[in-house]
């Protein structure tokens, strides 16, 4: 379990919460920079244990009364100690069993369900995406002193058309709640890492991308907030939500 923003009692945690698995931990970077370093803190556990039903932990590695001990607790701490000016993120990741185990009703019932415990508290939701990476592991496709050219070739990068495909499901239920839900907010980030038609290993500005197949460096994380900011700006969240306020310096390069 990974915990960031105070003690280990659960009811110390309160503002701008991150919950899921460890693939919802890659983006903490980029909520931290729009929101604030201090204001974010994120509850996730490893081993494939994300926020979802307990249908859905049968491919939990761990104990798996440790991940329903997990999503029992976080969901109670929400609902006890949410107040207006905080907001929830939920990640996951997405290609477990071929990434339809988690585009389905049951996964998204469950979401909604948080979703409109949260509504009662005039708390939005963001839900994030996941990530798509390449076939190879980084290691394989990085020039290293001793492998100075290493070719980038088939299996270090994926196409941004298969990037944005690959959760077509899923992103077609998260936008169809995100217009009929209140307080329901959706996120999606993993195009941010492709560099024009190719996903490959750097970001357009040469940041590195990824430390193993799915999780992200922070640093590439990190410049990701920018188009997290886009998303939830696009969706209004700040005039629905006036009490959830951006920090200070997070503004778009064209603005005073």
């Amino acid at each position: 379990l990974s915990r960031r923003g105070g003690p280990g009692d659960l009811h110390h945690f309160r503002g701008r919460q991150l919950i899921g698995d460890s693939h919802a931990r890659n983006y903490v970077p980029a909520v931290q920079s729009l929101f604030g370093l201090d204001s974010v803190r994120y509850l996730t556990v490893e081993n494939e244990c994300s926020y979802s039903p307990p249908v859905l932990q049968h491919k939990y590695r761990g104990n798996i009364e440790d991940c329903l001990g997990y999503v029992n607790d976080v969901t109670t701490h929400l609902e006890r100690n949410v107040r207006q000016g905080d907001i929830v993120f939920v990640g996951q990741r997405l290609f477990v069993n071929n990434g339809k185990e988690r585009q389905g009703d049951v996964y998204f019932d469950h979401i909604l369900s948080l979703s409109r415990k949260l509504a009662a508290k005039n708390v939005p939701l963001v839900l994030l995406d996941g990530t798509y990476p390449p076939s190879k592991m980084p290691q394989e496709c990085y020039p290293l002193p001793w492998k100075p050219f290493v070719a980038i070739g088939e299996g270090c990068y994926v196409h941004r058309k298969e990037v944005k495909s690959a959760f077509g499901k899923f992103e077609k239920k998260a936008n169809f709640y995100q217009q009929r839900e209140t307080n329901f907010f959706y996120a999606p980030l993993r195009e941010g890492l492709c560099k024009g038609d190719v996903c490959g290993q750097f970001m357009p500005s040469g940041t590195a991308i990824w430390r193993d197949m799915g999780h992200i460096t922070d640093a590439a994380s990190t410049e990701l907030w920018l188009q997290l900011r886009r998303e939830l700006i696009e969706q209004k969240i700040n005039s629905r939500f006036p009490k959830v306020v951006f920090k200070a310096t997070s503004k778009l390069p064209s603005e005073p």
